[in-house]
This record gives structure tokens, C-alpha cells and sequence, in this order.
């Protein structure tokens, strides 16, 4: 692993979501980003395995030489906070 920026994490996580909603391969998914010291770890709902791998491509380009977690779900979404009630 190559040496990392001094950038705070947080900085690093924008840099990295911002990179998600720029690029044409991924702009319209909702991905959230975690970065830790030297892992940037994925989550949320893709619809398709070919935007989940672009989506890690994407990350890997903006954040080069970080171990990147891909945990992005293909064509699931969570369920429901709450359950409506219907009488």
C-alpha cells in the first residue's frame, strides 16, 4: 500500500462521494462512503453488478492506494423504517 494523504477522513469521504456523483458510470446511485485509516469501506443498494463494480473503480480512482470494502447491495433495497397501517 502506497502512503496515504494527511487528509481527515471525513475530507477523504467527500472527496470520494463527490468522485461517485461526477462520474457518468455512477452518477445517479446512492452510495455511502466510510473512510478509516487505510480502508475506504462502500455500503448501500446498486441496480446492477456492473454499477457495483464501477462504483468501487470510481473510489479507487479518487482514492488511490486505500484498500476499498465493496458492501454496495445489487437490486436490494432496505426495507421500511416504519410500517404504514392501512384500515
Amino acid at each position: 500500500m502506497g502512503e496515504h494523504q494527511t487528509e481527515p477522513t471525513t475530507y477523504l469521504a467527500e472527496r470520494a462521494h463527490q468522485a461517485l456523483a461526477e462520474d457518468p458510470r455512477t452518477a445517479t446511485m446512492d452510495i455511502r462512503v466510510t473512510v478509516t485509516e487505510h480502508t475506504v469501506v462502500l455500503t448501500g443498494s446498486v441496480t446492477t453488478h456492473e454499477r457495483r463494480i464501477a462504483a468501487e473503480e470510481v473510489v479507487r480512482e479518487a482514492l488511490p492506494g486505500y484498500e476499498i470494502l465493496n458492501r454496495m447491495i445489487v437490486g436490494a433495497y432496505p426495507p421500511p423504517e416504519e410500517t404504514e397501517r392501512v384500515s
